[in-house]
């Protein structure tokens, strides 16, 4: 990707001149998209596949499309293709690496692999920075901010080491994996308590930006369907931070706080957001060793559905209120 780049930010810088000109959607776009809502994965749903990116269920696609604002599907296939070139080539860096480390290791004392040079490690930190670069070309100066955001609110790690991090838990048509917390006002929150009925899993904390700005729709969509499904939101760790990854938003909006170390700390930023940002679901607080969020391979905006037979419906990197109240209105 590395040798390509010139050329693709030549293309790139043309594209993002006549989108600058033409404007971020047509007027039958725009009528489109007031009439009907279209869910991240419906946008996402005629994007090829590859061997390393489902875009359907990729966290950075899903951010594309539910974060970045006003984005054309124009944009989404141009930075799709930037995305999928920049997995490609990440993949073929870290097998290199990982032939050169074992090929070492045999040589060295008692056949351990010795760790990434550094020089390797700053070759896959370059390739992460020039797709983001080039996938900035094709966004107009509105959208700039949450790209930005982009390299902080997702995961762009190899697939290697994004593997080690998050087991794969959760499988679609698999039942749920129970857990049994303690609710914000008292009491606990129990999976299998709320059989039954569909229900709603959100991971979120307060120092997430995405989950901030899709409050509101999950509030409304709690109250309408409060008859029909359980919403709950785990609150785990706070997912940026003074003293961890701060972001522009957080410092813009005064949401500025350390990484709790007890729980008591939790508990009173978890108040903090419900009181600004008037919660409906039911919070349930997870421990300091954040067992249910890695479990279920959660992080703030992570959402899961699960269906009245404690079966796994969707899961979504980024949660989608669409998603979710086109499946609990077809129920």
């Amino acid at each position: 990707m590395l040798r390509r780049l010139p050329l693709i930010l030549a293309a790139l810088t043309t594209t993002a001149a006549l989108l600058a000109c033409e404007g971020a959607m047509s007027p039958q776009e725009a009528e489109v998209a007031t009439t009907e809502p279209v869910s991240t994965k419906d946008r996402l749903a005629g994007l090829p596949a590859t061997d390393l990116v489902n875009p359907t269920e990729d966290a950075v696609m899903q951010y594309v499309v539910s974060a970045v604002p006003n984005v054309t599907d124009e944009q989404i296939r141009g930075i799709y293709d930037l995305y999928t070139a920049f997995r490609a080539d990440q993949a073929k860096t870290v097998a290199r690496m990982a032939r050169m480390r074992a090929s070492l290791g045999r040589a060295g004392e008692g056949g351990q692999a010795p760790p990434p040079r550094r020089g390797q490690q700053q070759r896959l930190d370059q390739m992460e920075t020039d797709f983001l670069a080039a996938g900035r070309l094709l966004l107009t100066p509105e959208q700039y901010p949450a790209w930005d955001e982009c390299a902080v609110a997702v995961d762009l790690s190899p697939p290697e080491s994004a593997a080690v991090a998050r087991p794969g838990a959760i499988v679609v048509g698999a039942a749920a994996p129970p857990f049994t917390l303690n609710a914000l006002g008292g009491g606990e929150v129990s999976l299998a308590a709320m059989a039954g009925k569909p229900v709603i899993v959100e991971f979120g904390s307060y120092t997430c930006p995405i989950f901030r700005g899709n409050a509101a729709e999950m509030r409304a969509l709690a109250t309408k369907y409060a008859d029909k499904a359980h919403f709950v939101l785990v609150y785990g760790y706070e997912a940026h931070t003074n003293d961890g990854w701060q972001v522009n938003a957080n410092q813009r909006d005064g949401i500025l706080y350390n990484q709790p170390t007890t729980l008591p700390e939790r508990v009173a930023i978890a108040k903090e957001a419900v009181s600004k940002l008037s919660i409906a679901s039911t919070v349930a607080i997870d421990g300091l060793d954040n067992a249910v969020t890695d479990g279920w391979e959660g992080h703030p905006n992570v959402g899961v559905i699960i269906g009245a037979d404690g079966k796994v419906v969707s899961t979504m990197g980024i949660v989608d209120p669409v998603e979710i109240d086109k499946y609990l209105s077809s129920l």
